[in-house]
């Protein structure tokens, strides 16, 4: 008779309800934790977090997924409001209010480009507020974080189930790890937000819980059937949960080779990584600058009409992107440079052209000091 293993365990009944019974503790832990962050942080103070709101709401009012281009002035207005009477800007809750003949848009890098799932689900509860006739936007923020603590709530289960695949009956780490995340200030913090990092943050975990069981548990399309739809969720989440799509070979791979195949599949994965590394490498880019744009070209041009050098910055804007944001190009100086040049006179200039119209700022010098 085969042993029974860390993966496929057989747990007395009693043993099973304790088990459950911690569970349901760390979720509640969770749960009360996370409720915490939702009503103690101040409203709009996360990253962003009014114009992923924005989002949420527009779906919520047009019953469909917002497009670039869609807004409601009187919700930017209604914001940027509640924005300043909630000293996002300082103290004062009566200056910077918006006049009323001003034209006002939402604070922040837009996002009504990014994929739906996680918008559509903290626009549920701006459903609900709207068929009880309740406009007011702070509270509707309040509502949509409801949204995102369920989603803390599944990546802390998420947690419990990795470890439980990774351990046996009644070791520590499956209460330590999930009760970690959930009391983790940061975190809890995050994930608390209206952000869609909520959202990637989560599927990403259901994604590693699904892996997990397919490298642990003997192959079957269950557990890939599993692992194949957190990666679709991924896909409709944020940009940045794709990683889920290189690993899930991975998994694939460990989880068809055991015994003495497994170290060709982890040389194979090692080849693998190295590969995908130098093809994610690229070369052009002007030197010791930091690019904010999603140009194909590199920034970094030698031409014949250089005032200076051999060389140019060259920045272009594809179609649909905001020259606002993702037009830039930064250097950061050195700490003990920068604090060298406090209180000196600082000149910053360059010659630039376009070949098409254009309106853009001149060069900035921007003083990020925390000891001052």
């Amino acid at each position: 008779m085969r042993q029974a293993t860390a993966n496929q365990e057989t747990v007395p009944a009693g043993r099973r309800l304790s088990e459950r019974g911690l569970l349901g503790l760390l979720l509640l832990v969770a749960l009360l934790n996370g409720l915490v962050f939702v009503f103690l942080v101040p409203p709009w103070q996360h990253y962003d977090e009014p114009t992923h709101f924005e989002v949420a709401w527009l779906a919520a009012q047009l019953d469909r997924l917002p497009r670039p281009g869609d807004s409601d002035p009187e919700f930017s207005r209604a914001v940027v409001t509640s924005m300043v009477q909630n000293r996002f800007y300082g103290p004062d809750t009566t200056s910077g209010l918006p006049a009323q003949d001003a034209q006002v848009t939402v604070p922040g890098y837009p996002q009504l480009d990014e994929p739906p799932v996680y918008y559509l689900l903290a626009s549920l509860p701006l459903r609900l507020l709207k068929l009880a006739g309740v406009e007011d936007v702070t509270t509707g923020l309040r509502a949509a974080r409801l949204a995102s603590l369920l989603l803390f709530v599944l990546t802390v289960f998420c947690a419990w189930g990795i470890i439980r695949e990774l351990t046996r009956p009644g070791h520590p780490l499956r209460w330590m790890v999930p009760l970690s995340l959930a009391l983790l200030p940061g975190f809890a913090d995050l994930m608390t937000a209206v952000n869609n990092d909520v959202g990637a943050v989560a599927v990403s975990s259901l994604f590693l819980w699904g892996a997990v069981r397919l490298v642990q548990r003997h192959f079957s399309f269950w557990n890939l059937a599993w692992s194949l739809a957190a990666v679709g969720l991924a896909y409709v989440t944020k940009i940045t949960a794709l990683y889920t799509l290189a690993l899930l070979p991975v998994a694939l791979l460990l989880a068809l080779t055991r015994g003495s195949r497994r170290p060709l599949a982890w040389a194979a994965v090692l080849l693998g990584g190295l590969v995908l590394l130098a093809a994610a490498l690229s070369w052009g880019d002007a030197a010791t600058w930091a690019r904010n744009t999603f140009q194909a070209e590199n920034t970094r041009l030698e031409t014949p009409q250089a005032p200076l050098g051999g060389a140019v910055f060259q920045l272009s804007l594809p179609a649909g992107s905001s020259a606002t944001y993702e037009h830039q190009l930064h250097q950061l100086i050195a700490l003990p440079e920068g604090l060298s040049l406090q209180g000196k006179t600082v000149t910053v200039g360059a010659w630039m052209w376009a070949d098409a119209p254009v309106t853009t700022s001149a060069p900035l010098y921007n003083s990020y000091n925390a000891l001052e």
